[in-house]
């Protein structure tokens, strides 16, 4: 994807992050330092729908705002959900549920962002626990 040509869904998210972010009282730089977003030129990027937001980025920009992803980017936010599904949470932090899951999670991260939304559907899917009773796998539906 040309990160010039963002969805519509993505320069949606960056309003939203922009508007947000004009309210704190950080500095493009000093956010990007505080926050390990990189410089201000990447905030900006972020911020001026540049850049696509990525589950990595939102999830900083949420935290160090003081905001839920939801906030940010509804469509992050229920892939991160979706993709939540193929974890548990343990003390030492959180596990794929299967070898299944943790090659999912993979690949998923490995893909392009706009392909994302359409592979953790994908993947949530083909994912389940190893085990789930004989039955047939279950498809996407597209």
């Amino acid at each position: 994807m040309d990160i010039n040509k963002l969805e519509r869904w993505q320069i949606e998210d960056a309003s939203r992050l922009k508007q947000i972010f004009e309210r704190s009282e950080y500095t493009q730089e000093a956010f990007g330092i505080e926050f390990d977003i990189g410089n201000q030129a990447m905030v900006g990027q972020y911020l001026n729908a540049k850049r696509p937001l990525n589950l990595a980025a939102v999830g900083k920009f949420a935290y160090g705002l003081k905001v839920t992803i939801d906030e940010i980017s509804p469509n992050l936010a229920a892939q991160i959900r979706s993709l939540s599904t193929l974890l548990t949470h343990e003390d030492e932090g959180y596990k794929p549920v299967s070898k299944r899951a943790e090659a999912a999670a993979r690949i998923v991260d490995a893909m392009p962002s706009a392909q994302q939304d359409k592979a953790i559907k994908i993947v949530t899917a083909l994912a389940e626990p190893e085990g789930n009773g004989g039955e047939a796998p279950k498809h996407a539906s597209q």
